[in-house]
């Protein structure tokens, strides 16, 4: 866990301005170069996924569920880096560790190009309405703004994360209604079925620099910062992509090879439907 600041001479800040530096994240940096540490305990997670479905059905939602069996036994608990460099349109992605070791992507508007070892080299630039959510898992992290519908929110103090002052905020779901529809994608992101959040935000950027996930009091997900950036030049070479010597990048319109994945991984892969 990362240090907490000392908070004995320290007054909580006011609610009030933890929802204006949630309000304007994202707003004073152009570019952003970021490490994600992610840790996700899958039982844990789950156990709150189905919580919060039969919360959400007796509530009146209509939801269809699916049971899955992986064929061998899975890890109880995985950790992972994502790596993050953002200027304008373009976006490059890396992972380190987990489900996805290995796997890469770059996105220039609509164009998007990714590598995956046991997927291959693929690209959109055949058909490019089609998307891929490069770029789009953590991008709650830095722009929390959706998350002011979805949560309550109350200041808890300050703490210290990758080097920079955090506003803590200990916020919880807000009532589901069924008029609204399902849970907020921005949620899924953080971690689905958590009936509490705390969320560090950042004193000068309002952007996250850690959310953990709590269900019944225990931590199932959580997202740290490891080292964030703004406002660097980004060389364009790391807006290129290359894959692999030998690769051929596959249209996404080519046939893929059927796989089976475990639930955690297939949550983890699925595109952003924002």
């Amino acid at each position: 866990m990362p240090e907490r600041a000392d908070e004995t001479d320290r007054e909580p800040p006011e609610l009030g301005a933890l929802l204006e530096l949630l309000h304007e994240a994202q707003a004073p940096f152009t570019t952003v170069q970021a490490s994600y540490r992610s840790w996700r305990h899958d039982e844990r997670a789950a156990a709150a996924w189905r919580a919060d479905i039969e919360e959400q059905k007796r509530r009146g939602a209509a939801i269809s569920t699916f049971g899955h069996s992986s064929g061998s036994p899975e890890p109880v608990e995985h950790e992972e880096m994502l790596r993050i460099w953002r200027a304008g349109d373009r976006v490059r992605e890396e992972h380190e560790g987990g489900p996805r070791d290995g796997s890469y992507g770059v996105r220039a508007g609509d164009l998007w190009w990714s590598w995956d070892p046991r997927m291959g080299a693929s690209s959109n630039e055949d058909e490019p309405t089609v998307g891929s959510g490069i770029g789009e898992e953590l991008s709650v992290m830095l722009d929390p703004t959706p998350l002011l519908a979805s949560l309550k929110f109350a200041a808890a103090g300050r703490a210290e994360i990758a080097g920079r002052p955090a506003i803590t905020a200990d916020a919880a779901p807000r009532p589901f209604d069924p008029r609204r529809g399902p849970r907020s994608f921005e949620l899924r992101r953080l971690g689905a079925g958590a009936d509490r959040y705390i969320l560090q935000v950042d004193v000068q950027t309002g952007v996250l620099l850690e959310a953990v996930a709590l269900r019944d009091g225990e931590p199932f997900h959580k997202i740290t910062t490891v080292d964030i950036t703004f406002d660097h030049p980004i060389p364009d070479e790391r807006f290129r992509f290359e894959p692999p010597a030998g690769e051929h990048i596959r249209p996404i319109g080519a046939r893929t090879r059927p796989q089976r994945l475990p639930l955690p991984e297939a949550q983890q892969r699925a595109p952003s439907l924002s």
